[in-house]
């Protein structure tokens, strides 16, 4: 753990006994869901203070990043503090901040950075160590666990692992015996989360301090089969690095793949949404995932960048990948090579993998999936997840209908999906 984290727990530790924080949601396993650590902050309503407040923050990261001193505050955020605490917690940024806050942020920020960032390094002590452990298992019974995103970052390119919060950890166990790989799972406590009908299952196990930790383990490089399928001709096989700091045999994507990867997962949660207390919000704009590429750009030479716009195009992603740097650059003046951007500017028409993930429809994106699938066994699954979705799927679907029993709730959805399918049907 970096000094930063270290220092938090130290002075944690130091102060009176008192009632140990409840662990924020993100904490518990749950998917991009966010909280304040002890007090919840109201969400915000005026589209202006969030606007002021990302710009400062952004400053604030950039800074943070390049060696130099935040910018001081500013006295038209006076009356948005409660807006810039949501804002932070959504951005994920509060243990990269606490070692450079200004003097001039007011108390309550300065108290509700290092309270999140207290948690975010103890939740950090626990997760690594069950990851790790996992890593190691499944690495004795012959399986080659790959990271990627979240946590594979964390651990190559952040002097402090704990710096890059998030909820979960990502492997990769593309082409595995699965029962033999959920054998080795429930051995060490995990337990499913969820249905598990397709190419990504949800793992979570109890840890000491009330933390729940979270697993998402892909039996592809993506969840939908037709993401899974461009992105399989990219051979990410081949460019895998060494994780040391997380444990002897842990690998992860190699930094170009991670790259490609975060501006898909970018651009899927702008699709898709994600929960925020309580909420589905639809936003691809979280300054953690700008930090994440700046510092994998800093880490690559010439050829590295040649490769990130190759991989781009085979696999259609280049519009997706342009988005994602220039996100990148326009916050936190993240270095892109201009013949890069040229390059990727000049996909001629919209790759699969963009395509995909700008299609508003999710029969549509169904339909591509399952015409995508290799076997009929992936295409039951994709079936059955489409009829028997999670409930928390169906609650954000139908929220006047939350508080309805499974079977009302899951008769109705059938009824609306019969009602689409009709009118698709008319319509041609």
């Amino acid at each position: 753990m970096g000094k930063v984290g270290q220092s938090l727990i130290c002075e944690a530790d130091a102060r009176p006994t008192k009632t140990v924080a409840t662990p924020p949601v993100w904490a518990k396993g749950s998917h991009a869901t966010v909280s304040s650590g002890e007090k919840r902050v109201q969400r915000v309503d005026s589209a202006g203070s969030i606007a002021r407040a990302d710009r400062f923050l952004a400053d604030c990261v950039r800074a943070t990043l390049r060696g130099s001193d935040c910018p001081p505050w500013s006295q038209e955020l006076d009356g948005a503090q409660a807006e810039v605490i949501s804002r932070i917690d959504f951005h994920g940024i509060a243990l990269l901040l606490a070692g450079s806050m200004p003097d001039s942020l007011p108390r309550v920020l300065q108290e509700s950075i290092l309270e999140q960032a207290r948690l975010q390094a103890l939740w950090e002590i626990s997760h690594g160590q069950r990851v790790a452990q996992l890593v190691e298992a499944l690495h004795a019974r012959g399986f080659e666990p790959l990271l990627m995103k979240g946590t594979a970052i964390a651990y190559s390119c952040y002097d402090d692992p704990a710096m890059r919060r998030r909820g979960d950890t990502d492997i990769v166990l593309a082409g595995a015996e699965r029962d033999n790989a959920r054998r080795c799972l429930r051995a060490l406590g995990f337990r499913p989360r969820g249905h598990h009908f397709g190419l990504q299952e949800a793992w979570v196990v109890d840890a000491q301090g009330g933390f729940t930790h979270e697993v998402d383990v892909h039996w592809a490089m993506s969840s939908s089969t037709t993401l899974a399928a461009a992105l399989a001709q990219n051979g990410f096989e081949t460019r895998t690095i060494a994780l040391p700091r997380l444990s002897a045999n842990a690998r992860s994507l190699g930094l170009v793949d991670n790259i490609l990867m975060i501006c898909i997962n970018r651009q899927a949660h702008n699709m898709l949404g994600y929960h925020i207390e309580g909420e589905r919000v639809f936003d691809s704009e979280r300054l953690i995932w700008a930090v994440d590429l700046d510092l994998m750009c800093a880490r690559l030479d010439a050829s590295d960048w040649s490769l990130l716009s190759d991989i781009s195009h085979r696999s259609g992603a280049a519009g997706t990948v342009l988005a994602g740097l220039l996100f990148a650059r326009d916050r936190l003046g993240t270095g892109i090579p201009d013949r890069c951007i040229d390059s990727l500017s000049a996909e001629t028409a919209e790759g699969p993998v963009s395509r995909y993930l700008a299609q508003q429809s999710n029969f549509q994106r169904f339909r591509q999936d399952f015409a995508a699938a290799p076997d009929w066994g992936i295409r039951r699954g994709l079936v059955l997840r489409q009829v028997f979705p999670e409930r928390d799927v169906l609650e954000d679907r139908f929220p006047d209908k939350r508080h309805w029993p499974n079977v009302a709730l899951y008769t109705w959805r059938l009824l609306q999906s019969a009602s689409a399918l009709l009118r698709f049907g008319r319509n041609g």
